[in-house]
């Protein structure tokens, strides 16, 4: 039977309790409840349900502490009192309460508290204090939202953007600017350490990317995203945009004018998901009116000032020169291009009559005739003349448009398009005449594929007349098998934009042979020029040499191989292309010897060199070692054959080099990884230890050893208990045979034994380890001492804002009216209107609006009051004095109980606005009449906000509907005609970098495919030095292109054939004197073609080598005496760099009418590769042979029927010359069939890869094998490359078993383990990383710093990290203060030591996390106690005292009786 209490319930019972309002409890030493009055049942307590409750679980947990401490107090007989948050079934309640010990015979038996509801006041006070600071925050903005430098706008607005972001708690504020449906980030503000998003969030299309936010947005009221991640399913799109930012919750305010939405404010919270109440929703509306209003009020006073800049832009962008007359013909205006064209200055001639006073010299002229009829019947008039008396002697073209103020006039002056015309007819004869006589077959075709024109080459290339050719088309010509693949081809090259388009083709010889023809073809206007050559010979030497380099390349890419030569002798370095990439280096640079060794790791310099000179004695040089490729490291495997001279000297030397570098970046990984978590065991002063099931010790590390002072094999094998303080073997007992079961041990505490005879009390936490059966094996477990701790407690002082009321200091008016229309409420500064306050309380709103405006008005508030959405009304407001002013109106619904009671607003002063947006329609009509005048758009793009704006005009120069909308800058690519977009996009980019306008001629492309040609000009506005603002034209000139391409298309149409020919055209006298050579003259021999023409020095024969002029000279000469029309030769020319290129010759030889030759007409082809290619095919294959040779790996070809075709040198000296022919499964491992799991069983395609780790091969070895197949001689083949990973497999398990022990004994430990980097970036952590911290292992891999407080204590801790990584000795411990992900605060005590790789050079930190904010809690609260334990016993011995001596006088009294 338990002992009886000292105080019974009853005692307490009392019906005067019963009646009171307040809650009384009695409660015991322990904090259980003895008794509670009926005062709980009003929260829904029962007396009985409080019964035996702790009241630790009646209050909220930051009062825990609290309660336990005044506890201590009120044993010590101390009463006590202060306020509490209870939890109660009705909710949650603040109490005051007052609490006192209950004494008998001295001693504190019980505790009575009083507890009394102050709930309405907390909240009262809580929202009295919001209300202020809500009303202090409209101040602030208003007052910068009213003066302001016009300057600082983006000051102002981001200013308070970081006031309501700074209210409201959120970690993102920020506005939008929305125009058509693409909205643009303008303005924001992030909290410190919370990423902008700014830079990321330009042009974005709503319709397409938030489809789900538009909806939202558009229907104009806030909403609110508590929860991101519980979007609805159709906001999908949304969800990934807003966690892309991290967002968890947000609020949007749409801002609008005239009911259209212009943009929104928003607010974003990263940290966590909140709640978002209607008062804060009702707060931001109320905001979002001051910031629609100034952000209005800013945007037309921009509008403005552009429409004006605009009209300016518009009228001095004309390309023409203009001017304007008024009804006398008297000057009005005169631009800058008129000024340069006829020598007057604007400011001599405005106001003067043209004819009479400026250009006497015209008068009587058709010029004054035309201007004239143009006035006088008000016609549009267009004439073009040339005018022959001076100064003005020119051709123009003339435009004169008429007015009701006189006449418009419009000029070009002509005179050189003139001459052009002249030119361009020339020049078309002459090219007319080499495309007929050209000894290169040319083509001239619609877009459809007909051919319309065809050279006389087509005779003597393929045997056709010029009829034959035309009759037969491409598709009888062409060879069958290449018609579909040169269609795709073509199509695809087109698709791409390809001007000039190069393909080969086959093609019937009028004798039935085919003929491989290199076509290049150039697409320009209706037709496609082709200019083709023969290379059937070309093409043969090519294939020959492609076959024999595939298998070498097919080799060194799968086994990352590169080969290369070196001639000894001459110190001269070959690459294959996979060497170059190996080394890092640009392919085709010049190498040698010295070149090599500058890429050897400083390091392995002096043992290459050893293992170089050692290979030139030997023959053989094989090794690996590392090399640095732009800064980084890399392993290579090189192996070599070294040839000898007949003298013995070394001449030659072949070899490879194979990338090795992952596979010893594995090696060295394993072997890190290992070391690290062996440092964490070895090093880190965390003790640990490991039991088996009978509890003997089976490992420890040095930390446990130095504690204890044991060394280790004086334990190794032990009972634990052997190391228990005798008064705790039963503890230990039990408490091991729990573990076994459970698996788990938390904050066990022992006392052990030291080796000097002294004990120290341990805490110990650990994990069990079991086998698959769930056998348990081991324990792994780590303890820490716990004697000697002592904790701080730090104590947070709260002071309460005093806030101050400025509405009337507003410049706006803030009033208030009721459910009848009467205004309850209107700040003082309604004075400023000329009325008293008391004037205007009581009225009806509708006094004080004009009676035009007053139905809309009564309608907005109705809508108002009926859907409870923010209105913004503007209306005429009557002043005291009876005048009107202009005045905006922002409402927002007041709720009581959810009810509608009132309506809060602001009403703002908007005259001067109004005024504004009058000048600027004005402004605009004045714009639009000049843009359509002069077929000129005008349009401006805000760079910060990316948007743009045009003129009605420019929306008809682009034929789209203005009722879809601006374009966005990437939506201009589908109308600027391909060809022309670089132009246009480098253009913009030059501008918005350095400032500086651009003036260019470019291609539109309309909806309905016409072609519109502009000249578009841009000049920039700057705001501190940046480029804020593009202002631009487009002006229509397709009638002055389309004049001037129709001059050219005839010219054109031969010079692109001529320039389309794959050699050179030329043109020469009889003393080889270039008149003309095409545009690839320049290519062949580096030549200008400047250089040449009309220059007698720099002839022909000039570029010939002279042995090749004695050998043709007389060849020429018989062809000449024979009248021979063509005459062909091979030979070589010297180039402009010296260098020597083979030609093939095609020569028309041009005779007079009376049969005498006059010139030369010919086709100079590059034949240098046809040359080279022989002796190329030569040294390649010797050179691919050489290198399959000395492969260092074995490398096989096999048939689709896994016959081996062929084994390299490798393979051949292992497996003989007898395994070709055999079965590939048959000679490697002995099988009779297909081995089951080969990567051949499926058909593999020419050019895929499979690769497969194979045991069983060549005496029960491991090989990785890569299967490629590929082509050979016409049939597809598999090569397969055998790589032995023998050695590398088992050291990889080694490595693996030793790091999975290790790893195994870190995670299951009860301490938080972590490694991280010299930067302190972590890069492991154990599991328990989600226990301590609330993050994941995965989330942890940051710098550990970024997890830690701003507490001073943690930069002592940080020198000590330094301290370790620069020096290599662990440190003491050290606490540190944490931040969890939830917020939460803790500390904990870190030991660590540093890591070093196999150099020995430090490469970061291990250590142990251990929590002990609750043994820092635990110790201070102990330490209190103590102290009042040792207060309480002084107090109860005195009392003891006082009580025998009052005894013994009540006995003294009695005996008196």
């Amino acid at each position: 039977m338990g002992k009886k209490p000292e105080i019974s319930t009853s005692n307490f019972k009392s019906d005067l309790f019963d009646n009171f309002t307040d809650i009384i409890l009695f409660i015991d030493l322990k904090g259980r409840v003895l008794y509670a009055n009926k005062a709980v049942n009003k929260y829904g307590f029962k007396e009985s349900d409080l019964i035996g409750e702790s009241t630790y679980k009646l209050v909220v947990k930051k009062h825990v502490l609290q309660l336990t401490k005044e506890m201590l107090d009120l044993a010590k007989g101390k009463p006590t009192h202060g306020s509490v948050e209870i939890i109660a079934p009705k909710g949650n309640f603040f109490m005051e309460y007052k609490s006192r010990p209950i004494k008998k015979n001295g001693k504190v038996i019980a505790l009575q508290t009083i507890l009394r509801d102050i709930t309405e006041q907390k909240n009262a006070e809580k929202l009295l204090k919001q209300k202020l600071l809500f009303e202090n925050i409209l101040n602030e903005l208003s007052m910068s939202f009213i003066d302001y430098d016009k300057e600082l706008v983006d000051d102002v607005i981001n200013k308070a953007l970081e006031t309501i972001g700074n209210y409201f708690h959120a970690d993102r504020s920020y506005i939008f600017s929305v125009s058509g449906k693409f909205m643009s980030n303008t303005h924001e503000w992030c909290r410190k350490g919370v990423k902008p998003e700014i830079n990321n969030l330009k042009n974005i299309n709503l319709k397409k990317e938030l489809p789900w936010f538009n909806k939202q947005i558009l229907k104009l009221k806030p909403f609110v995203v508590e929860s991101v991640a519980k979007l609805p399913s159709e906001a999908k799109l949304e969800k990934k945009h807003f966690q892309l930012q991290k967002i968890k919750s947000l609020i949007t305010i749409p801002l609008t004018e005239n009911n259209e939405l212009k943009g929104f404010i928003g607010l974003d919270i990263v940290e966590s998901e909140t709640k978002i109440d209607k008062k804060v929703k009702d707060e931001i509306s109320t905001i979002s009116g001051l910031f629609n209003n100034f952000l209005r009020k800013n945007r037309i006073g921009k509008k403005l000032i552009e429409s004006e800049e605009k009209l300016r832009t518009t009228v001095e962008s004309i390309s023409d020169a203009f001017f304007t007359l008024n009804q006398d013909l008297r000057f009005t205006y005169f631009n800058k291009k008129s000024e340069e064209l006829l020598n007057k200055k604007s400011k001599d001639i405005l106001g003067k009559q043209i004819f009479n006073e400026v250009f006497k010299e015209a008068k009587g002229s058709i010029f004054e005739e035309k201007y004239t009829y143009a006035l006088k019947n008000n016609k549009l008039v267009t004439f073009e003349i040339f005018f022959g008396k001076k100064p003005y002697i020119n051709w123009y073209d003339v435009r004169v448009y008429p007015s009701k103020e006189g006449i418009s006039v419009y000029f070009t002056i002509t005179t050189e398009r003139k001459k052009a015309e002249e030119d361009l007819r020339e020049s078309e004869e002459k090219l007319k005449d080499i495309f007929e006589s050209a000894p290169v077959l040319m083509t001239i075709s619609k877009v459809d594929g007909t051919i319309i024109n065809v050279n006389n080459s087509c005779k003597s290339m393929l045997g056709y007349t010029k009829k034959e050719f035309l009759d037969l088309g491409w598709t009888k010509l062409s060879h069958p098998d290449d018609l579909k693949r040169i269609a795709v081809e073509l199509k695809e090259k087109q698709l791409k934009g390809d001007s000039i388009i190069n393909f080969v083709n086959r093609y019937k010889h009028k004798n039935g042979s085919y003929r491989t023809l290199e076509w290049q073809t150039t697409h320009a206007g209706k037709y496609i020029y082709a200019a083709a050559v023969d290379i059937t010979e070309k093409k043969l030497s090519e294939e020959a040499l492609k076959e024999s380099e595939s298998k070498l390349l097919k080799s060194q890419e799968i086994g990352l191989i590169g080969t290369w030569k070196l001639d000894i002798v001459n110190d001269i370095l070959e690459w294959t292309e996979q060497n170059y990439k190996i080394f890092g280096v640009k392919q085709g640079a010049s190498l040698n010897l010295s070149s090599f060794l500058a890429t050897i790791h400083p390091d392995d310099k002096e043992y290459v060199a050893k293992k170089w000179t050692e290979g030139l004695k030997s023959g053989v040089y094989n090794l690996e070692h590392r090399i640095i490729v732009k800064g980084k490291v890399k392993w290579v495997k090189e192996k070599a054959k070294i040839l000898f001279d007949k003298k013995g000297k070394a001449i030659n030397a072949i070899g490879i080099t194979q990338d090795i570098t992952e596979k010893k970046l594995f090696e060295t990984k394993l072997i890190e990884s290992e070391n690290k978590f062996r440092t964490v065991y070895q090093k880190i002063p965390v003790p640990y230890q490991s039991l088996d099931s009978n509890g003997d010790l089976l490992d420890v590390n040095p930390a446990w050893l130095n504690i204890l002072g044991y060394k280790k094999q004086d334990v190794i094998g032990k009972n634990f208990s052997e190391f228990v303080s005798s008064d705790k073997l039963n503890d230990f007992k039990s408490n091991f045979s729990n573990f076994k079961k459970t698996g788990t041990a938390c904050d066990i505490l022992f006392s052990m034994k030291q080796k000097n005879g002294e004990h120290i009390l341990v805490e110990y936490n650990g994990t069990a380890e079991y086998d698959e059966n769930g056998v348990f094996q081991r324990t792994h477990c780590i303890f820490q001492d716990i004697t000697s701790r002592e904790l701080s407690k730090k104590k947070l002082k709260e002071s309460e804002e005093k806030f101050k009321t400025l509405v009337n200091k507003v410049s706006d008016i803030i009033y208030s009216y009721d459910i009848n229309g009467n205004i309850i409420f209107v700040s003082d500064n309604i004075g400023k209107y000329g009325y008293r306050v008391k004037e205007v309380l009581g009225k009806p709103l509708s006094n004080f609006v004009h009676p035009d405006d007053l139905k809309s008005v009564m309608k907005d508030f109705e809508m108002l009051w009926k859907t409870g959405k923010v209105t913004t009304t503007e209306f005429r407001l009557k002043l005291k004095n009876g005048k009107y002013i202009f005045a905006e109106e922002s409402g927002q619904l007041i709720y009581e109980n959810n009810k509608p009671v009132k309506v809060v607003g602001v009403i703002r002063d908007i005259t001067e606005r109004k005024q504004a947006e009058e000048e600027l329609i004005v402004s605009e009509e004045q714009l639009m009449e000049a843009q359509e005048v002069a077929s000129i758009g005008s349009w401006s793009f805000d760079v910060k906000t990316a948007q743009p704006i045009w003129s009605e005009q420019l929306f008809k120069i682009f034929g789209i509907d203005p009722k879809k909308g601006e374009l966005n800058y990437k939506e201009h690519k589908k109308y600027i005609h391909p060809k022309d977009w670089n132009l246009f996009n480098d253009s913009v980019a030059n501008t918005t970098k350095t400032g500086v306008g651009y003036n260019i001629e470019i291609r539109l492309v309309q909806p309905s495919g016409n072609i519109v040609w502009v000249n578009a000009r841009c000049k920039t506005k700057k705001e501190k030095g940046v480029v804020v603002k593009l202002i631009g034209t487009t002006q229509d000139i397709t009638d002055k292109k389309l004049a001037e391409e129709k001059l050219k298309e005839s010219e054109e149409q031969f010079r692109n054939m001529i320039d389309t020919v794959p050699g050179v055209v030329y043109k020469c006298d009889m003393n080889w004197t270039f008149s003309f050579a095409s545009f690839a003259f320049k290519e062949v021999t580096g030549f200008p073609v400047s250089d040449v023409i009309n220059n007698k020095v720099r002839s022909y024969v000039s570029l010939m080598f002279e042995d090749d002029v004695t050998r043709i000279t007389p060849v020429l000469n018989k062809a000449l005496k024979k009248k021979d029309k063509y005459f062909f030769s091979e030979y070589k020319l010297k180039t402009k760099t010296g260098d020597i290129k083979w030609v093939r010759d095609s020569v028309r030889i041009v005779y007079n009418k009376n049969g005498v030759a006059k010139g030369y007409e010919g086709v100079l082809s590059d034949i240098t590769n046809i040359k080279t290619a022989e002796g190329e095919l030569r040294k390649e294959k010797e050179f691919s042979e050489n290198i399959l040779k000395a492969l260092p790996e074995g490398m096989d070809i096999v048939d689709e029927n896994l016959n081996i075709l062929y084994m390299n040198e490798f393979f051949l000296n292992i497996f003989g010359k007898k395994a070709i022919g055999k079965k590939c499964y048959n000679l490697y491992k002995d099988n009779k069939k297909q081995c089951g799991d080969c990567p051949l069983k499926k058909p593999i395609k020419l050019g895929e890869r499979r690769s497969i780790i194979t045991t069983g091969v060549a005496g029960n070895r491991t090989y990785e094998i890569n299967h490629v197949g590929m082509n050979l001689k016409g049939k597809k083949v598999i090569m397969e490359i055998f790589r032995d990973i023998t050695d590398q497999k088992e050291a990889e398990n080694l490595l693996e078993a030793s790091e999975k022990k290790y790893k195994t004994i870190i995670e299951h430990s009860d301490d938080m383990f972590y490694i991280h980097d010299t930067n302190h970036k972590l890069s492991y952590v154990n599991p328990l990383s989600k226990r301590v911290f609330g993050y994941t292992p995965e989330e942890m891999m940051v710098k550990w710093t970024t997890l830690t407080t701003k507490n001073p204590i943690n930069d002592e801790g940080l020198k000590l990290t330094v301290k370790a990584l620069k020096t290599g000795v662990i440190q003491k411990p050290y606490i540190l203060e944490f931040k969890k992900k939830n917020g939460e605060i803790f500390w904990a005590e870190i030991d660590e030591a540093p890591i070093k790789n196999s150099s020995g050079k430090i490469i970061g930190i291990a250590g142990a996390l251990r929590d002990v904010t609750h043994r820092k809690k635990s110790d201070e609260a102990l330490k209190r106690r103590t102290e009042e334990l040792e207060k309480f016993h002084t107090y109860a011995i005195n009392r003891e005292l006082q009580m025998i001596k009052l005894k013994e006088e009540i006995k003294r009294l009695k005996k008196k009786q």
